[in-house]
């Protein structure tokens, strides 16, 4: 009847089974049960008891023995079975069904950002790059006349980073540090505060006083306007990987790659330094499956008081 909500059985613990999880609760009318592990006695009760209306199978490991069985099952009950490739879970752009062969086959389209999406990007990105190099020319100068008198070496820092479909790029800032500060990374990387393949530090002994203030502020940060006009970067977009980090991902977080790296993103907008690994790359993923003009322009004006506030930069 219409009182009562129809009840949707997921069976599956992946990124995949919680995002459906996450799309069938906004539908308002479902209650929404996961299954994590596979187990045919244990699903076949839970939908009696539970009196499922709908069953949701996003288990990569399911054999065809088990799926057939489970759709006989769900044919008795008159439940809905919904069998969902475990292709879905590696690359969750869009896909397409297409029938035209008699049968149907998926056709994976790469995530959003592609043809005008791209350009509207990209358009964006150029203008407001250019405007802001523009506006803060004299400072920047400034700055750059700083880092050079006050220590040895040259105004900027180029350090190699993973972009877009994987392309390595010279990643630019302001130098923060010493010339030799890639030499003493090795001592330091022992004594990192952050836990997984990432290198944090508070209180590096490598940064110039200059450096000290840059950073506070996040202007440091400024010339990679400089990478967004050579088409290397975006104003926003997922946190440029370092090559190290990169080689330790796996499928679902190298989806990140697809599209172009950005100087701030949501990871930023959301507290700096104090997110995990893992949050940031799910962030950066919800980013690139949500992306909108508005949203950047959302990310972008959030972005000046994370900055200013400079919590959790260092």
């Amino acid at each position: 009847g219409k009182g009562r909500p129809h009840r949707v059985l997921i069976i599956g613990d992946s990124y995949l089974s919680r995002s459906l999880k996450r799309i069938l609760e906004r539908q308002g009318d479902r209650a929404v049960l996961v299954h994590p592990r596979f187990d045919i006695a244990a699903v076949r009760r839970a939908v009696i008891r539970s009196r499922i209306g709908e069953l949701l199978m996003a288990h990569p490991q399911i054999t065809h023995k088990d799926a057939v069985e489970l759709a006989g099952f769900c044919e008795e009950k008159g439940v809905v079975f919904r069998l969902i490739p475990d292709i879905l879970e590696i690359r969750m752009g869009e896909i397409l069904i297409d029938e035209s062969l008699g049968v149907p086959t998926f056709q994976i389209k790469p995530v959003s950002l592609q043809g005008s999406s791209f350009i509207t990007k990209r358009l964006m990105d150029v203008s407001l790059s250019a405007l802001l190099i523009g506006i803060f020319f004299i400072p920047l100068v400034v700055i750059a006349w700083l880092i050079k008198v006050t220590s040895h070496g040259g105004v900027f820092y180029e350090h190699e980073r993973v972009g877009f479909r994987q392309r390595p790029f010279q990643f630019m800032k302001f130098r923060t540090m010493v010339s030799n500060a890639d030499v003493l990374l090795e001592d330091l990387r022992a004594k990192s505060d952050r836990k997984g393949p990432v290198f944090k530090m508070k209180n590096d002994p490598r940064i110039t006083p200059v450096g000290h203030f840059l950073r506070r502020y996040s202007l440091d940060e400024v010339p990679q306007l400089i990478n967004v006009l050579r088409g290397e970067m975006s104003l926003v977009g997922p946190r440029p990987q370092v090559l190290w980090e990169a080689q330790a991902y796996d499928e679902w977080a190298r989806k990140r790659l697809n599209v172009l790296p950005g100087i701030t993103g949501l990871w930023q907008v959301s507290g700096r330094a104090e997110l995990t690994y893992e949050e940031m790359i799910d962030l950066d993923i919800f980013y690139i499956e949500h992306w909108s003009p508005g949203l950047d322009v959302k990310i972008l004006l959030k972005t000046i008081p994370a900055v200013l506030s400079a919590k959790g930069a260092y």
